[in-house]
């Protein structure tokens, strides 16, 4: 009994001093890492009369701002009116997680930059909008990275999770 003791206590010394020595546990998900995790969810779709189709990211880590770039190809086509309209955007977002299911999504969807030709004259700006809108939802529903429970490390960074920092690489 007293040697159980003593294991806890010591287990818990050095869990204290890992988490108080060092202000917490980081726990790093490099670009190399995230970047065919992300790109095995696309191509994605959404929408019906509106059909918005995300393809080919291209994630880029925006450190000075916290928050992530991605770069995709679009094609928008209004069902029965339109033939596909093609370009590319540039959105930018935010990092959030999802305790329940230790999953990292992007927030505060921002469309940067749209592209897109084919679309009518005299709807132009009023279907750029609607694409712009039709992308927001796509890309925050998105999971980033789910921790893996499997995995001691990522099944404490997932539980202790504080708080997000992106760094150029990681």
């Amino acid at each position: 009994m007293l040697k159980h003791v003593f294991r806890l206590s010591l287990i818990l010394v050095v869990l204290c001093s890992l988490f108080a020595c060092s202000g917490g546990l980081e726990f790093a998900i490099p670009k190399s890492q995230l970047d065919p995790r992300i790109k095995a969810k696309f191509p994605v779709s959404k929408g019906t009369l509106l059909r918005v189709t995300l393809s080919n990211p291209e994630l880029e880590y925006l450190d000075a701002k916290d928050r992530l770039q991605v770069d995709v190809e679009v094609a928008a086509r209004v069902i029965g009116l339109l033939p596909t309209a093609k370009g590319q955007a540039q959105v930018e977002g935010g990092l959030g997680y999802i305790k329940e299911n230790r999953t990292i999504i992007m927030t505060d969807v921002e469309v940067k930059k749209l592209n897109i030709d084919g679309l009518p004259e005299g709807k132009h700006e009023e279907l750029l909008a609607l694409v712009g809108q039709a992308i927001r939802p796509v890309l925050t529903e998105l999971e980033l990275y789910q921790f893996d429970s499997n995995s001691r490390l990522e099944n404490l960074a997932g539980a202790y999770l504080k708080g997000f920092r992106v760094e150029k690489d990681k």
